[in-house]
């Protein structure tokens, strides 16, 4: 018995067929061993800038410091993204199941390279240019160009932050292995802390120049809350401060106690239905009822009309609210201040002293509010004149 032969073409075609399929295999083995090594030396890079972003939070107080630090995270970070880049790693990409996983590591390696590399690094360049020494007050006046040199680069750097954290927002999470899964949400929660101290300096470095007076004079108006008596906002204004600004000049151009304040017929402005259906109209009568309602502006807005019809229609160009708490802070970059009375105000001392023992002390509330009045307007001054600079050492 014959076994059959199978015709030349066919036997040719089954020869091709068994090449292509090995060169297949073949490429895909190459392959898988071409993104694995990759992927470990990704792996090992991006544990390294986490090593030295970790090292580093201790002493980015110093640009000098800061700079080799975003350098170093940076060479980590930009080979963790070359290695995730090239052809092959964003083919298999595409790949059922390997691919999400693929994609998420590849993500985080651009996006921590965005950051390291082109987001904070001409922040840290402009920053390490000046010391902080140039931010506080010399002879009264604070200059403005430190705060103009790092706007731009700030406003880039909370954009390329903000970017960065959206890449990893718009990755398939469920898609991913618990542990990639775990480590995105790591870089994630990291982000997003940048991400808000990124926005504030930002926002701090566009808005203080024109706050103290870039462009001409300003007048802004002070609420001192005292806390020992609640208002939904904090607590009632009980001393009121115009503070003058003028080419980073600081001056408190006047001072009154909310007793000095008349108690108006009517509210100074209309209400609403809502805020009238829980409150009536007292938020709008006594300015020490204008934090009554949990709406900043609002209180603001009333604060705003009152000053302005008992200073002859003086409108201010903002309105900022302060504490206790709020002053105990300042303390802490003052040092302690003595005031007239002979009292050392301390950042240990303010809260207690200001919300209790002065209840204790002065029985009248208009010498309780001209008392808290003092204690602020002395903070204010040592603040102004760089008083600031003996106690923290620069």
């Amino acid at each position: 018995m014959t076994t059959p032969t199978l015709p030349r073409p066919a036997r040719t075609a089954g020869r091709v067929f068994v090449i292509v399929l090995a060169v297949l295999v073949g490429l895909t083995v190459l392959a898988a061993a071409w993104i694995g090594i990759r992927g470990a030396l990704a792996y090992g890079h991006l544990r390294d800038a986490q090593t030295a972003a970790v090292a580093a939070r201790a002493s980015l107080a110093d640009p000098a410091t800061a700079a080799d630090a975003i350098a170093e995270i940076s060479a980590e970070t930009a080979a963790a993204h070359r290695l995730t880049s090239d052809p092959v790693w964003r083919a298999a990409e595409g790949v059922a199941w390997i691919g999400p996983q693929l994609r998420a590591v590849s993500t985080v390696a651009a996006s921590l390279d965005d950051v390291a590399g082109s987001a904070l690094a001409p922040l840290v360049d402009v920053a390490s240019s000046f010391s902080v020494d140039s931010l506080a007050p010399v002879d009264g006046r604070i200059d403005l160009a430190a705060f103009t040199a790092l706007e731009e680069p700030a406003a880039a750097g909370a954009a390329g932050v903000r970017d960065a954290a959206a890449a990893l927002g718009g990755l398939d999470r469920p898609a991913l292995l618990a542990p990639l899964r775990d480590a995105v949400d790591e870089v994630s929660d990291l982000l997003d802390e940048v991400q808000v101290g990124a926005g504030a300096l930002a926002r701090a470095t566009a808005l203080i120049p024109g706050m103290l007076g870039a462009d001409g004079p300003r007048n802004y108006l002070i609420l001192f809350q005292n806390n020992a008596e609640w208002r939904s906002l904090g607590g009632i204004p009980g001393a009121v401060a115009l503070l003058s600004t003028d080419d980073g000049r600081m001056s408190l151009a006047a001072q009154e106690s909310s007793g000095d304040f008349p108690t108006y017929d009517t509210s100074v402005l209309p209400l609403g239905p809502e805020v009238q259906g829980i409150y009536g109209e007292r938020p709008g009568r006594w300015i020490q009822n204008v934090t009554q309602v949990p709406d900043f502006p609002l209180a603001a807005q009333l604060a705003q009309e009152m000053w302005a019809r008992g200073h002859d229609g003086q409108v201010v160009d903002g309105v900022i609210a302060m504490d206790p708490v709020a002053l105990s802070y300042l303390l802490e970059a003052t040092g302690p201040v003595e005031l007239p009375t002979g009292d050392v105000l301390t950042s240990e001392n303010a809260v207690p002293l200001l919300l209790n023992e002065v209840y204790l002390r002065y029985e009248d509330p208009s010498d309780q509010d001209d008392f808290f009045a003092l204690a602020a307007a002395s903070v204010f001054d040592a603040l102004s004149t760089g008083g600031f600079r003996r106690q923290i050492g620069f």
